[in-house]
């Protein structure tokens, strides 16, 4: 199904007019971000800086040291329960368990939407929108209401309710040796595995509900036909955690563990499987850092898009003929880039003049080159717009 729009190049241009405001505050909102950004990776160094000077390194967990209370230490070894976990409603135990999770999905229409513009001589756009609708296993609902084509054209209902929810069981204690690991420890730990079901029996499932169980590849099935699956069929799955090795730096305290607060901010680090100190703060280190940059280019992308849209009456007015307007969105485009690069470098260098100035002083250089390029292109792309601007007569 496809809907075609039109737009005439007057409500383009009223509506570009209205989107400089609203570029103005995105553009606007970019520089608290990257200046909270380069603030906060550099506070995060410090505090993993700090931690590896303070930790106490490969602490046993085979008793509680007193004399390690209120200090940050390093252990590993083997996270376990003697909890025995169980979902009632399928009538599935398992016995030392973390956790044990129900996860349930159910067969319902999706729709996609593909939109393609397309500029037409005067400066108006024409739209199509095109939905396409599949079928896919989902475990959140899927409000087929809201769709475009209607239910009764496509397939002549709607995706029912979900007739069950996805569940998760948590031991309320779990053992590290002799200390107990904290519920923030806990949630860190997700090394699942399936259960193996047995086939369901009929007093297993609740009658109200019309279709049985089936056992299918270690899943349950709610369908007449679990090969060829309908709108409406559920599927579940089980998974539950074990014991599972884990290593982490957290501070001690009495028989479990808290973050571990410095001046510049706290250490909680936890990963699964047996791993040195070393290995933990290089992990958090690669993860500030990664942080960072995503953080850098999302700012400066944010700052560019508010710049773009400051600037895109520009491309509308040219849009009269299409050509010149695309020459125009082009020259805007690099332009907005330019500029956001060249101010969110000016953001990032004052942010980091308390820290390392030296590293200021040289992005506040490659910013300056950045706005020379920015300007010498305007230019060259006024000349351009210039001489290409000839009188058009239409109709």
């Amino acid at each position: 199904m496809s809907i075609i729009s039109n737009e005439s190049w007057f409500s383009r241009l009223t509506g570009s007019l209205k989107g400089i405001a609203i570029g103005g505050l995105i553009s606007l909102v970019a520089f608290p971000l990257l200046f909270w950004n380069e603030g906060r990776a550099v506070h995060r160094a410090q505090t993993l800086a700090d931690g590896r000077g303070a930790v106490q390194d490969n602490v046993s967990n085979q008793r509680v040291d007193s004399s390690m209370e209120g200090k940050l230490v390093h252990m590993t070894g083997t996270a376990e329960s003697t909890a025995t976990l169980t979902d009632e409603k399928f009538a599935i135990s398992v016995d030392n368990a973390i956790r044990l999770d129900r996860v349930v999905e159910m067969f319902q229409w999706q729709e996609n939407e593909k939109t393609q513009s397309k500029k037409k001589v005067g400066g108006g756009r024409r739209t199509t929108t095109t939905f396409e609708y599949e079928r896919v296993w989902s475990s959140s609902p899927i409000d087929s209401r809201g769709f475009q084509q209607s239910e009764q054209e496509r397939y002549g209902s709607g995706n029912p309710p979900m007739p069950f929810a996805s569940e998760s069981y948590v031991a309320p204690e779990v053992n590290f040796g002799a200390f107990k690991l904290s519920k923030n420890q806990i949630d860190r730990i997700n090394s699942a595995e399936p259960v193996q079901l047995a086939q369901p029996k009929v007093f297993e499932f609740n009658s109200e509900d019309s279709k049985p169980l089936k056992l299918v590849d270690n899943q349950y099935y709610q369908s007449d036909d679990p090969s060829n699956p309908r709108v409406g069929d559920i599927r579940i799955k089980f998974t539950t955690i074990g014991p599972t090795d884990v290593s982490f730096i957290y501070q001690q305290q009495g028989r479990s563990f808290v973050p571990q607060k410095f001046s510049q901010g706290t250490i909680a680090l936890f990963s699964e499987g047996s791993k040195t100190a070393d290995e933990l703060f290089t992990e958090a280190e690669t993860a500030n850092n990664m942080l960072l940059w995503g953080l850098r280019l999302g700012g400066i992308l944010m700052m560019a898009f508010g710049i773009g849209l400051i600037l895109r009456p520009l491309a509308v007015l040219s849009d009269v003929i299409p050509f010149l307007g695309g020459l125009v969105g082009f020259g805007v485009a690099i332009i907005a880039l330019l500029v956001a690069g060249a101010l969110s470098l000016v953001t990032i260098s004052i942010a980091w003049l308390f820290y390392r100035p030296l590293l200021a002083i040289t992005l506040l250089v490659i910013a300056a080159v950045m706005i020379f390029l920015a300007r010498r292109f305007l230019r060259q792309n006024r000349s351009n717009v210039i001489e290409i601007d000839q009188p058009v007569v239409l109709g």
